[in-house]
Order: structure tokens, then C-alpha cells, then sequence
């Protein structure tokens, strides 16, 4: 009865340890299987939007802990809402683009988003200066 008793303690200590070393551990934001679906533009050729793209995938894991990015698209009538009000000084030749995607949270949640939730629509904002790299300055929904 003894030994049983030192077995179950043994069991018990181990499942906890695991518990409280798994209350750390925060999973990196996943970008790697991501669904595409870059619209012809205007304004960019494909190879410029897909640029924007990597910046996005390349930032999100980083970010992004415990979520996930289904999808990424770009889309021309959204266009006019890629420049935020907000940016007052722009400087010269700068240029701006939108890509909305669909954005999964897991189970441990992301700062302010809900656990196990899908947002739709969830928009990324990029800017560049005279033909320079793409650099997101925003993202969210749109505003």
C-alpha cells in the first residue's frame, strides 16, 4: 500500500511539473500554409504585391503568438482605404497598399482577440517611399 502510495505521488508531481512548464509555453504564430489570391492591379505588378506579402508573412509569427493566417489577398477597390487618416506627414513618392486576410486565434487567445475566433477581413497596411521596400505601419481592421 505503501509503494502505491509513493507511485501515485510520483505520477502526481510529474503531470503537474508538466502542467506549469506548458502554462509557459507560447506557441509562435503559424504563416506557413497560406492561401493567396492577389487580384490584378493598376497600380502593382504581381511581383510587388507578393513582395508586400513576405513582409506580412515574414512579421506574423513574430507577432502573432497562438494564431494562425489562412488567407491573404489582395484586392483593388479596397485600395482607397490603404492610406489610415491618421498619417498626416507623408513624405514624398510614398505609396501605399492594402492586403486583407483571415486571421485564426487559438485556444490561449491574443491580447485583446477572442480565443478560437476567425476574423475575416483583418487588414494589413503597407507603405514604400520612392519604389523602396514594403514596410507594414498597421494593421487591423479596416478604418
Amino acid at each position: 500500500m505503501k509503494q502505491l502510495k509513493k507511485q501515485m505521488l510520483v505520477v502526481f508531481g510529474i503531470v503537474a511539473l508538466a502542467l506549469l512548464l506548458l502554462s509557459f509555453y507560447k506557441p509562435a504564430g503559424k504563416a506557413e500554409s497560406v492561401k493567396e489570391d492577389f487580384a490584378s492591379s493598376k497600380h502593382y505588378s504581381e511581383k510587388e504585391i507578393q513582395a508586400a506579402a513576405e513582409v506580412v508573412k515574414g512579421g506574423f509569427s513574430e507577432v502573432f503568438k497562438n494564431c494562425r493566417l489562412d488567407t491573404l489577398s489582395y484586392q483593388e477597390k479596397l485600395q482607397k482605404y490603404a492610406r489610415l487618416k491618421s498619417e498626416k506627414e507623408v513624405a514624398p513618392k510614398t505609396e501605399y497598399l492594402l492586403l486583407t486576410s483571415t486571421l485564426y486565434v487559438g485556444p490561449a487567445g491574443y491580447e485583446n482577440l477572442r480565443p478560437n475566433t476567425f476574423y475575416r477581413d483583418w487588414c494589413w497596411y503597407l507603405k514604400r517611399i520612392d519604389k523602396g521596400e514594403w514596410q507594414l505601419y498597421y494593421f487591423g481592421n479596416l478604418e
